[in-house]
């Protein structure tokens, strides 16, 4: 820490004198959910959510109650009991002085930090539930989410759209909530290497960025209904799919 007070050695020091270190230095509550070190990973295999290993993490109610959450190895999560097509957050909190994680549907506050119900819980991350015990694959390594590409159809969000003037493509199921950027991959047919397909947030009211044939990845910024805007224009077709989104 830098240096508040200088007192030289040997020299006796007052109790006063480290008042000032004391203004200085920063308490739990203060810094409450910030890691030390990385956020951890999180991954899912379809079947099971793996946290990663970290350092731990400083949270609290109160300037007497803040703690420390003890570091951890990587934890795998087993899903179950979830329901379907709904959107899960993953959270870190202390249990007896270990570090235990809790998968719930309650959403995080405004600032991704803890469970907006809950200042106990620490933020980590989300995943989506297809089933009682599934969940759509991904890795997520500081907030930027990828999804798996061994199954292409379920990540599709428009296939083979053909509207002639701006149409919405909804992306509630591949994007939680809170995501306001989304990675997309966008596939143009056309009969013509200068036809092409228009796409632009939602309720823009620019001309659209051109996208010409063949395939190219394209980040997005989306709104809280998670809905992009597309047209062909002079494009045969355009397919979109959700290659991951940013928190």
């Amino acid at each position: 820490m830098d240096r508040v007070e200088s007192i030289a050695a040997g020299v006796e020091a007052v109790s006063a004198t480290w008042n000032g270190i004391q203004d200085q230095a920063a308490s739990l509550y203060q810094v409450s959910w910030s890691w030390r070190g990385r956020r951890p990973r999180l991954t899912c295999d379809g079947g099971n959510v793996i946290v990663g290993a970290h350092q731990g993490c400083a949270m609290g109610t109160s300037q007497a109650t803040a703690l420390f959450v003890a570091d951890n190895t990587a934890a795998t999560i087993v899903l179950s009991g979830l329901t379907s097509n709904a959107w899960y957050y993953v959270y870190a909190y202390d249990d007896a002085g270990a570090c235990i994680y809790e998968t719930v549907t309650s959403a995080p506050d405004a600032s991704l930090s803890y469970k907006s119900s809950d200042k106990t819980r620490a933020y980590v991350g989300c995943f989506y539930a297809l089933s009682a015990t599934t969940a759509r694959p991904f890795r997520m390594y500081d907030g930027r989410y990828a999804y798996g590409a061994e199954n292409p159809a379920s990540i599709i969000a428009l296939a083979g759209g053909t509207a002639g003037s701006f149409t919405d493509v909804v992306l509630t199921a591949l994007l939680p909530p809170h995501a306001r950027l989304a990675q997309l991959y966008a596939i143009v047919t056309a009969g013509g290497a200068t036809d092409n397909a228009l796409i632009r947030p939602n309720g823009s009211s620019n001309t659209g960025l051109p996208l010409y044939p063949s395939a190219c990845a394209v980040p997005m910024a989306t709104d809280s209904g998670q809905i992009v805007e597309y047209q062909k224009n002079s494009a045969t077709t355009l397919s979109l799919y959700v290659l991951g989104f940013d928190e």
